[in-house]
């Protein structure tokens, strides 16, 4: 087994530990933590030179 695989291996054993209580008092924790920063508005950058090629759609008229 190489190292990469022995580490990966260590890792999962470690996580098994993690009780489903601790693990959801360390989410809720990271969660509190980057919550500010997850209800902040982005922006998005949007080229200026775009332009739209699209028209109007036609409205489909109903047979019946």
């Amino acid at each position: 087994m190489n190292r990469a695989k022995r580490e990966k291996a260590q890792v999962t054993n470690d996580s098994l530990a993690e009780t489903s209580e601790e693990l959801r008092a360390r989410l809720r924790a990271f969660a509190i933590l980057t919550r500010e920063q997850a209800m902040r508005q982005s922006t998005v950058a949007f080229p200026e030179d775009v332009s739209v090629l699209a028209g109007p759609l036609q409205k489909v008229r109903r047979r019946g």
